[in-house]
């Protein structure tokens, strides 16, 4: 029991030795003692809890206010790194704030540099999951796109930011912005959701609803669209024509329709989406539009990929081309020959252009004649069996 109280005593400092108490540790205050370990945990924080993390503690608050742009990007990178590279805090200079450390500008010593708020963040974040979100709402539709199309679908929201057609063409032009494989994406995600926005019985299939939605400020309201949750009455869709592309007659321009206002009549598709007050604005150019210019600037003859576009998800590609070789094999055993003499039309069809940035095996992955061909191995009336010939 001695032996045993003088070991307690040790602990908690009580022994006559004259050693001091140990102080308790605490979990938090070991986060803060080094920075670089308390940005790790800042990285893998929700956004909520660090901004109620900023507000309620003053060792929190001094030490992100010493580096402010670090744990930011931390943060975004770590959470959203896709969204981080594509939506740079740089461009959008409204969600930026003074660093709080008072660094100077590297251009302009008089003033103070600016840094990403958490303002910027909390965009970063929302916009990566709406994107993901798209994907897989377009995915329970039966709508599959490739895993790529999420980055695509960011760069897309990033040119919905440029309300300005010389500024979208530029970015367009940009091959280190819009690689031909988001160009590939991009038009396969048009051709998806004019899929979804059609009924495949008929055959009057329009765009416009794509059009209207894919020319919003903002790619919520398609998201939102997509689950569910938006456009879900006549009033509704008719009030989105009416601020997208509605010119009043002559002598009725004064009044409202449908509860909206007339100063809010086709602004959303003109440039600045019709913030200079009422003065004359040139039409903006939609993504379509852009991208079918663009297309044809750099010859990549996406025109001969439209079929495949719309049957990815619904094929497997491994599949077809497993009955492609067990075809050559059995045609090969007996006696071989041409397999174009059974299929003669393939000969006719433009081989698919080549995609710059796509795997190297897409040609053959995405072939079009593997297409039609495991489509006539199933359907076509005239194609020969060997063994039976």
């Amino acid at each position: 029991m001695a032996g045993s109280s003088e070991a307690t005593g040790y602990a908690s400092g009580a022994s006559s030795s004259g050693r001091s108490e140990r102080p308790a540790f605490g979990i938090f205050q070991a986060l803060l003692a080094r920075a670089e370990v308390f940005i790790e945990f800042a990285a893998r924080v929700d956004v909520d809890s660090l901004v109620h993390l900023y507000a309620m503690s003053g060792q929190v608050r001094a030490l992100m206010n010493a580096r402010f742009s670090t744990v930011m990007l931390a943060v975004a990178e770590c959470q959203a790194p896709e969204s981080r590279r594509i939506f740079r805090f740089k461009v959008y200079r409204s969600l930026c704030m003074p660093d709080p450390a008072l660094r100077p500008h590297p251009r302009l010593p008089d003033e103070v540099r600016l840094v990403p708020s958490f303002r910027w963040l909390r965009m970063v974040l929302y916009r990566e999951h709406v994107a993901e979100d798209i994907v897989a709402a377009m995915a329970e539709r039966g709508h599959k796109m490739p895993a790529h199309a999420s980055a695509t679908i960011k760069l897309m929201w990033l040119m919905l930011d440029v309300p300005y057609n010389l500024q979208r063409i530029a970015l367009f032009h940009n091959e280190k912005l819009w690689t031909d494989r988001d160009l590939y994406m991009l038009t396969l995600f048009l051709l998806k959701l004019d899929m979804a926005f059609n009924d495949p019985m008929d055959t009057r299939a329009k765009r416009d609803l794509r059009r209207l939605l894919t020319g919003q400020p903002s790619l919520t309201l398609l998201w939102k669209t997509l689950r569910g949750t938006a456009l879900t009455s006549h009033i509704e869709l008719t009030q989105l024509y009416l601020r997208f592309s509605y010119r009043p007659r002559p002598g009725l321009a004064h009044l409202p329709v449908f509860g909206v206002p007339p100063p809010e009549f086709g602004i959303t598709c003109v440039e600045s989406y019709g913030r200079r007050n009422g003065q004359a604005e040139r039409f903006l150019l939609q993504m379509d539009d852009l991208l079918l210019r663009e297309a044809h600037r750099r010859q990549l003859g996406l025109k001969s990929q439209f079929l495949l576009m719309l049957a990815w998800g619904y094929l497997d590609w491994d599949e077809i081309e497993l009955r492609e070789r067990e075809r050559d094999r059995r045609l090969a055993a007996h006696g071989g020959g041409d397999p174009n003499d059974i299929y003669p039309w393939e000969t006719e069809l433009p081989s698919p252009a080549p995609l710059r940035g796509l795997h190297p095996t897409a040609n053959e992955t995405f072939g079009l004649n593997m297409l039609l061909r495991a489509i006539a191995t199933e359907t076509a009336p005239d194609a020969v069996d060997p063994e039976t010939a």
